[in-house]
């Protein structure tokens, strides 16, 4: 089998890292985890970067991957959204992306010194455009591409996992409506490739949307991504991610009732922060990465501290992939990048 033909789905935890080999015709050939020790990622950021280069060597020797290409899936905690709204008669660009374009770093500002971003146009208006701009950090970014060009892999894409979490969410969605448990790939996904990444020709940062039909898109969706260590909850307005928020759970025993608390929290700041309480979230899919004592805690409490909500637990085993083994469920985030949007 030809090495070009292979590409390897990374997703990384500060716990774990979760890694997919497919063909060229998205067969799975191998599927699975590997631990990764504490320090050597925090909060996604490389800290170690010589210890990481040799447990990935040592993954891709043992499962004997021949590998051709890389997608990595960014952590949604290493992911920053800005929706933005731009007056028409301000434009004297061509389009209103250059417009934004021409505008960073005066009008606005984002928190890193080399930002990588990607614009998506959300409404238009008589007098107004409302854009939302995902964004993160290219230094960070260039830590894992000087890790993966020492394992001599240099075609390198990136993708965020906001986009896995709302493929998840839709092909269930969508199985369910039709009653069947099918998932459904694509060959050769219509990607949408960002024009402002700095990091050279080898390189494309996936910002790109799920692109359902607009009759079947759910508005005001909360996900929750449970982990061990932290929650992560994004909120999306149909096929656009226009919030995300992680935060650290030190107490394990109050597992259930910081997530519930949090829950609520940043429902409320939806509603009346962004939206003058004229939206609401209308329904919340949780995703459950625990493990351990975390998880047994779920299993027991989750469903009642959040009673009042209309939640759904996204269910792993109705969500088939055609793969002989057992699949580890955060290798769910970058199986979800072959889904069709």
């Amino acid at each position: 089998m030809l090495r070009r033909n292979n590409k390897l789905y990374l997703f990384i935890t500060d716990e774990m890292i979760y890694y997919v080999l497919r063909n060229r015709s998205y067969k799975i050939l191998v599927c699975s985890e590997e631990p990764l020790p504490e320090g050597v990622l925090i909060n996604g950021d490389v800290k170690k970067p010589f210890e990481l280069y040799d447990i990935l060597k040592n993954m891709i020797s043992k499962n004997k991957m021949k590998v051709g290409e890389i997608l990595f899936v960014i952590h949604e905690e290493n992911i920053l959204i800005r929706k933005i709204t731009v007056n028409k008669e301000d434009i004297t660009e061509k389009t209103v992306k250059d417009h934004i374009r021409k505008q960073i770093g005066n009008t606005i500002h984002f928190p890193f010194r080399r930002p990588v971003y990607d614009v998506h146009i959300q409404n238009e208006t008589e007098n107004s455009y409302e854009a939302v701009i995902l964004l993160t950090d290219e230094d960070m970014l260039q830590d894992y591409l000087d890790i993966f060009q020492k394992l001599w892999i240099s075609d390198v894409k990136f993708e965020t996992s906001l986009l896995s979490f709302y493929r998840l969410y839709y092909n269930d969605r969508l199985n369910s409506k039709s009653g069947s448990k099918k998932v459904h790939m694509s060959e050769d996904p219509d990607l949408s490739v960002g024009d402002d990444l700095e990091l050279g020709k080898r390189i494309a940062i996936i910002g790109g949307k799920v692109s359902p039909s607009d009759d079947d898109t759910d508005e005001n969706l909360m996900s929750v991504a449970l982990y061990n260590n932290n929650v992560s909850l994004m909120i999306f307005d149909g096929i656009y991610p226009v919030f995300s928020l992680i935060e650290d759970i030190d107490a394990k025993e109050n597992y259930c009732e910081f997530v519930a608390n949090y829950i609520e929290r940043i429902s409320n700041y939806y509603s009346f922060n962004m939206h003058k309480g004229r939206k609401e979230i209308e329904k919340i899919e949780i995703f459950n990465f625990t493990s351990g004592d975390v998880s047994e805690i779920i299993k027991e409490k989750m469903q009642v501290c959040v009673e009042k909500k209309k939640i759904v637990f996204f269910n792993f085993a109705e969500t088939p992939f055609d793969y002989s083994e057992d699949i580890p469920r955060g290798c769910y985030i970058p199986l979800a990048t072959g889904m069709e949007r």
